[in-house]
């Protein structure tokens, strides 16, 4: 009876822990629709100022030019190519330790490369409708509408997390004081939605000093693989000294890696060369998150290119599905 109540426990937990990251990849094709639809009405407004206020065509000839094919398959390329921008910016990574400016920003430049890109397609195909004013109506809605929607997902997000939802469970690797500091960071910011598992290291000197903080030392380095498959992790931030306890460090890279469990460490402690990075500025830490894989070469710039393409299309084709989803949630 025992073993079978260990098991269904087990199988909970499994489930738990499956039904998070799946239901965070649908709220994500879900916003990733939103963002085309964006681009869409932007597009769809700057169209209309154009003809009916500069008179550029007829509105016979509008509906004419909409349902060609070869305006069809330019206007599928603008929103594979806007997608692949966002996604090269960063802008579908997390960014809970990041700011409001810095997404600002980084909005405000992918809109303007996919606004470049729209004036340059316009210069080699001689699109009649794409003059300066439609440029600049469309650049000013689609920045203006995302970043607005972007601070709304902000609040929208921070509430649920005070309130026990959207949470990430981050565990830090290192008991030093610079790994405690930014732990109290953590916990002064619970609209960030982190609860902290607890600590991994070994036995050091000053494993005294960190016991009395009061924080949980859930595992070693030795037993960090069985506690991975026993708890529900989905982030782990180093803080531990290179020079002595580089391989220590490295397993616990690899070991997230084949989980897809996102690693984030503290400044330049770690060789980089290797994996895909960005850094956030967590007030005065610059936090630097690997991403779960390998990036080496061209054949695997080819590869991410071809996948982001891949993905904008699907997205397009079951963006009606996504928000039904969304909607439901």
């Amino acid at each position: 009876m025992l073993l079978n109540c260990g098991l269904w426990t087990d199988r909970c937990g499994l489930l738990a822990m499956t039904y998070q990251p799946f239901r965070r990849q649908i709220l994500l094709k879900a916003f990733k629709v939103f963002d085309l639809l964006i681009m869409v009405s932007s597009f769809a407004l700057a169209a209309s100022v154009v003809y009916y206020r500069f008179d550029i065509a007829s509105f016979e000839q509008f509906l004419s030019m909409r349902i060609k094919v070869r305006n069809f398959a330019l206007f599928l390329g603008f929103m594979i190519v806007w997608h692949i921008i966002f996604s090269l910016f960063g802008l579908y990574h997390s960014r809970r330790l990041s700011t409001r400016w810095s997404e600002i920003i980084d909005v405000m430049k992918a809109t303007f490369l996919g606004t470049l890109v729209i004036f340059i397609a316009a210069l080699v195909l001689d699109l009649i409708m794409i003059i300066p004013t439609f440029l600049a109506i469309f650049w000013a809605g689609s920045t203006v509408i995302t970043i607005l929607n972007r601070l709304l997902l902000r609040y929208v997000l921070e509430w649920f997390r005070l309130r026990g939802r959207n949470l990430r469970f981050m565990v830090i690797a290192g008991t030093n004081p610079r790994a405690v500091k930014f732990a109290q960071k953590i916990e002064k910011k619970p609209e960030l939605g982190y609860r902290l598992s607890g600590f991994i290291d070994q036995e050091w000197a000053g494993i005294g000093e960190f016991r009395k903080t009061g924080f949980v030392l859930a595992s070693n380095f030795n037993d960090f693989p069985t506690f991975l498959r026993s708890r529900v992790v989905d982030e782990v931030v180093i803080s531990l000294p290179m020079k002595s306890l580089y391989d220590q460090a490295s397993r616990i890279v690899a070991l997230c890696k084949e989980q897809g469990i996102i690693v984030r460490f503290l400044s330049d402690m770690f060789n980089l060369r290797l994996v895909q990075s960005e850094v956030d500025q967590f007030e005065d830490d610059s936090v630097v998150t690997v991403a779960a894989g390998a990036v080496e070469g061209f054949p695997v710039l080819v590869k991410r290119v071809m996948d982001l393409c891949v993905s904008s299309i699907m997205i397009i084709i079951l963006s009606p599905v996504f928000l039904i989803i969304a909607l439901l949630k």
